[in-house]
C-alpha cells in the first residue's frame, strides 16, 4: 500500500469517526435536553423534518425551546440508542442512515414507556473544516408501548440510588469534568 492509500483510508476513517460523533452527541444532548449540544450539531442553514413534530429551518425547532423535554416532547426520561451507522462519504459532502432506538417514559403520575425505532437520514456537509448536519430526517420504523407493572410488586428498580434521568446538566454525568464542556459556551 504506497503513501496515498494511506493517506486516504486515514482520511475516510477520521471523516467517518467524526461523523460517528456528530450522532452520539444527539443522543446525549436529546436525552440530557441539552440544547446548546444539540444545536452545535448542524450548520446554520440546515433543515430538520421531524413529522408532526417539526419540520422546517433548523433555528425554529429551537426557537424559544431552552428545555425540549418538557416544551417540545414531554417525556419524564428518554434514552437514545443508535446503532447501524452507514455512511457514504464524497470529498466535502456525506450522506448517512442512523438506526435509532428511543426508549421513552411518560404520563406521571403513572409512567408509561414506549420504545420508538426508526432511522435518521442525515446529510452532512463539512464546511471550514467541520462536519455538521446540513439535513436530518427522520423516519419511523416501529412503535410500541410497554406493559405497565405494579411498582410495589415487581419493580427491581425501587431502591437505586443514583438515577440518570434529570434532562438537564444536573445529570449526574455533567460531573465528569470533560464531558460538562460538550456544548457549554465558551
Amino acid at each position: 500500500m504506497n503513501q496515498v492509500d494511506q493517506a486516504a483510508i486515514l482520511r475516510q476513517l477520521a471523516d467517518e469517526a467524526a461523523l460517528r460523533q456528530l450522532n452520539f452527541l444527539w443522543c446525549r444532548g436529546a436525552d440530557r435536553g441539552d440544547m446548546a449540544i444539540l444545536r452545535g450539531l448542524f450548520h446554520d442553514d440546515a433543515v430538520i423534518d421531524f413529522g408532526s413534530l417539526y419540520n422546517g429551518p433548523i433555528d425554529g425547532f429551537f426557537a424559544g425551546n431552552e428545555d425540549m423535554a418538557a416544551q417540545r416532547i414531554g417525556f419524564l426520561a428518554a434514552m437514545h440508542i443508535i446503532m447501524n451507522m452507514l455512511f457514504v462519504i464524497e470529498g466535502d459532502q456525506a450522506d448517512g442512515e442512523i438506526y435509532s432506538l428511543a426508549l421513552e417514559e411518560y404520563g406521571d403520575p403513572h409512567p408509561q414507556l414506549q420504545a420508538v425505532g426508526g432511522r435518521l437520514l442525515d446529510h452532512y456537509e463539512r464546511r471550514d473544516g467541520i462536519w455538521r448536519i446540513a439535513s436530518r430526517r427522520y423516519v419511523s420504523d416501529i412503535k410500541t408501548h410497554l406493559p405497565g407493572m405494579n411498582d410495589a410488586i415487581t419493580d427491581p428498580l425501587k431502591n437505586v440510588d443514583l438515577w440518570g434521568r434529570a434532562q438537564d446538566r444536573s445529570d449526574p454525568s455533567y460531573q465528569l469534568t470533560l464531558l460538562a464542556k460538550l456544548g457549554a459556551a465558551g
